[in-house]
Order: C-alpha cells, then sequence, then structure tokens
C-alpha cells in the first residue's frame, strides 16, 4: 500500500512537471518575420488616429523592427519573454528625448496569435491603445 501511495504521488509530480514544461517557453510561437501595422488608439472618435507600416523580427528570444514613419512606434532590437498570455519586452535602443517614450516598443504587452496572424496591445490607465496588428511573412 506504502509503495501504490509512493508512486501514486511520483506519477502526479511527474505530470505537473511535463505540464508546466509546455508553457516554460512559448518564445518558439513567434520565431518569425512579421510586418503590419502599429496604431494608437486615444477613444476618441473624431480623432483620425496615425498608421504606420511596421516589420518585426522574432528570434531566439530578440526582437528587431522598423517602422515607416520615425519612432511610431520606436522599435528598434531587444529581448522579448513570453508569460501566458503577454509579452515582455526589453529594448536595448539608446533613444534621444525629443518624442514621446511611451512609443518605444518596451514593457508588458497582451498577445493574440491565430494562424499566421499576430495582434500585440497594451492599454493606458486612460483607455488609450497601442496596437500591432501583424502578418507572418513566409
Amino acid at each position: 500500500m506504502k509503495y501504490l501511495f509512493l508512486l501514486t504521488l511520483w506519477a502526479a509530480l511527474l505530470l505537473f512537471v511535463l505540464a508546466g514544461c509546455n508553457k516554460a517557453d512559448g518564445s518558439k510561437e513567434f520565431e518569425a518575420h512579421y510586418t503590419g501595422t502599429f496604431v494608437r488608439m486615444d477613444g476618441t472618435p473624431l480623432n483620425d488616429p496615425i498608421v504606420s507600416n511596421v516589420t518585426l523580427n522574432f528570434t531566439n528570444n530578440t526582437f528587431s523592427g522598423t517602422s515607416n514613419v520615425h519612432n511610431y512606434p520606436a522599435l528598434c532590437s531587444g529581448t522579448f519573454t513570453i508569460s501566458q498570455t503577454r509579452i515582455i519586452v526589453n529594448n536595448t535602443c539608446f533613444f534621444t528625448a525629443n518624442f514621446d517614450w511611451t512609443y518605444i516598443f518596451k514593457g508588458e504587452y497582451n498577445y493574440e496569435q491565430k494562424g499566421n496572424q499576430l495582434r500585440i496591445w497594451r492599454t493606458y490607465p486612460d483607455g488609450t491603445t497601442d496596437i500591432y496588428q501583424l502578418t507572418k511573412q513566409d
């Protein structure tokens, strides 16, 4: 009886560890070159937001990116990690102080991936939302 209990406990522990391994590093699902758009929505229906064309490359927990509008958003390069439905970005580039630093791609974002579509967004306390709508390129 004691051995059966220990065997059951060991099997449950093994299953717990293996189940945790599946979500340990979700960065592999991002490994691709993406193109798409960035927009900051301020929640005001009368304001037409600026839309920029962006590219983002995710490889081995690093990213690099560009935008066709200078510093909107400020992409450059750095590292990232995945935690469940969040992507945490560390932008390692140097930026000058002549623009709104909230446009720098850094910090914590939500993400949703469906097929070759990737949506990355975050909402600020005032309701403003940054949205990256991306498509994986072959």
